[in-house]
């Protein structure tokens, strides 16, 4: 795996870190998957 960096709205940071939470996954995991779907 290959460390990247993307910069993010501050909304849309809020709402993937809250996300992450009710979910119990790191934020990296929601993105890897967002990605791959697309």
């Amino acid at each position: 795996m290959v460390r990247t960096t993307i910069y993010l709205p501050e909304d849309v940071h809020s709402g993937l870190k809250h996300l992450a939470v009710e979910m119990h996954c790191p934020m990296a995991d929601l993105l890897r998957k967002a990605v791959e779907k697309t």
